[in-house]
């Protein structure tokens, strides 16, 4: 799949994201490599300023990444239920790209 094909796929997020909580989602580029310049993908779904630059990058032949982001804590509780559930939901996100 190019990198033009996959980025079709952009539009499709909004109806995935009503099916899972987006905290700790994050939305990016593959030209950003610094958490810093990671938008959270409710401000991405809200903010049409965040969209179009979201939108400029991946028109350099950029590709968008989407991800959860396990934040450090003390202890985390039931790591693996939480690691398991959000591979579910990026699973069923790659099943919509497909």
């Amino acid at each position: 799949m190019s990198a033009s094909q996959y980025n079709r796929n952009l539009k499709q997020i909004g109806e995935w994201a009503t099916k899972i909580n987006q905290d700790n989602y994050f939305i990016w580029t593959t030209k950003s490599d610094e958490y810093d310049s990671y938008y959270s993908l409710s401000d991405y779904l809200t903010n049409s300023e965040i969209q179009a630059t979201i939108k400029a990058e991946i028109d350099k032949d950029e590709t968008f990444q989407i991800g959860y982001i396990l934040k450090r804590q003390p202890e985390i509780k039931n790591v693996e239920e939480v690691v398991t559930e959000k591979l579910i939901e990026l699973g069923e996100l790659y099943q919509i790209f497909q």
